[in-house]
């Protein structure tokens, strides 16, 4: 990955954490040819990357899918506040309880036998646990301790083959 995309995928993982936070916080896309899709972040469920592309899956069963190359500008408004969120689910990761206090359960289907690494990440980008798990075809259930873990929003990252998902969780 060159240096552009992996500092627009950081720009990305932060917008996932902030994908809780209130109605009024919005993200922005714009590609280079000036078109500007806005979001709510309330209404956004998942931000995915997958051969060169972003999705944004709403809550609502619709996306936009981009083109990595082709962004130009990712923009979030400040948010306010933080919302409480129960479970939250992207793709083919479950997180739950979220918000948690101290063992965090990360669900995964993988499709075949292999080695899947799992990351937990705050908002400035530092990596707080890394493990790597031979996943097993079907599903796969992962323990993190994240006791130790200072309150805020994190970003749980799944890499299980070519798939790659975030998934903001909150620990209180």
């Amino acid at each position: 990955m060159n240096l552009k995309k992996a500092k627009l995928c950081t720009l990305f993982l932060i917008g996932i954490g902030l994908a809780s936070l209130q109605a009024q916080s919005m993200m922005y896309v714009k590609d280079k040819d000036g078109t500007q899709s806005a979001y709510t972040l309330s209404s956004i469920r998942t931000l995915t990357f997958l051969s060169g592309n972003m999705k944004v899956s709403k809550n609502d069963g619709t996306s936009g899918t981009y083109s990595l190359s082709n962004i130009n500008n990712l923009s979030f408004t400040e948010p306010t506040g933080v919302s409480q969120i129960s479970m939250q689910q992207a793709g083919e990761m479950n997180l739950f309880p979220n918000p948690v206090i101290d063992e965090l359960k990360i669900s995964y289907k993988s499709s075949k036998t292999g080695n899947a690494q799992i990351e937990i990440i705050d908002l400035q980008g530092k990596v707080f646990y890394r493990q790597t798990k031979t996943s097993l075809s079907g599903t796969n259930l992962v323990t993190f301790n994240v006791a130790q873990l200072p309150l805020g929003i994190y970003i749980c990252r799944l890499q299980n083959g070519n798939n790659l998902e975030n998934v903001k969780f909150m620990k209180k």
